[in-house]
């Protein structure tokens, strides 16, 4: 049988601040270690959005592999991607985008990036789009463009993820409609957001259902 590659998907729906905030306090003790020095004065809104991130990393883990986030020791490679040294065999990435938040687990290497809608720059694609992909977007006027544009922004930013490349200058050189060192893209659209999952063939995918901000607390409902 095939391995899997998992994906969980979550929308922080309205949430009452005061329902939120003692989840926020005990996940802000309990991933600290994770805490980079640039987080050191990041913005509370920036580190909200961080432990929610890694909260729904710490259930997906225990989900599927049965260990804990506060079990794995976690370093940056050189641009930035983050990776569990102590479990080589599990492989994760995450991405957040507004109310959105997007985790990737998978036996091998793997990257996500979900982007909700907005007003696209125009010329941005001349700037990081191959010619092929350029004329296969429509006209900037048409409305379908900002999820077209989506479908190939978010397919190169989660190539990148996986492979742990960062940016480089590489986006206008990454042709999307091509399969790339055995990887394989998914790409899912609702109206406000995009995304796509970066990972090997020939695992299977597993996209789990929508998960909203009761769903989280229940999970660690009693461990706060």
């Amino acid at each position: 049988m095939n391995p899997t590659a998992s994906v969980y998907l979550f929308v922080l729906d309205q949430v009452d601040p005061d329902s939120l905030a003692p989840f926020l306090t005990v996940w802000r003790e309990r991933y600290r270690t994770l805490f980079t020095s640039a987080m050191q004065s990041a913005s509370d809104w920036w580190i909200q959005r961080k432990l929610i991130g890694w909260a729904l990393l710490d259930m997906a883990l225990q989900q599927e592999t049965g260990i804990l986030l506060t079990d794995c020791r976690i370093e940056l490679l050189e641009h930035g991607k983050p990776v569990i040294t102590n479990y080589p065999d599990v492989h994760f990435n995450l991405s957040h985008s507004k109310r959105y938040f997007l985790v990737g687990l998978s036996p091998e290497p793997i990257g996500v990036d979900i982007e909700t809608e907005r007003k696209i720059t125009p010329n941005l694609a001349e700037k990081v789009f191959t010619e092929r992909e350029q004329k296969s977007l429509p006209s900037i006027e048409d409305p379908t463009y900002t999820q077209a544009f989506l479908h190939i922004w978010t397919k190169k930013e989660s190539y990148t993820k996986a492979l742990g490349i960062g940016y480089q200058g590489l986006w206008n050189r990454i042709e999307t409609a091509d399969l790339i060192d055995s990887f394989i893209w998914k790409t899912f659209s609702q109206e406000n957001f995009v995304f796509s999952v970066c990972y090997h063939s020939p695992q299977i995918l597993v996209l789990h259902p929508l998960m909203k901000w009761q769903e989280l607390a229940d999970f660690y409902q009693g461990k706060v």
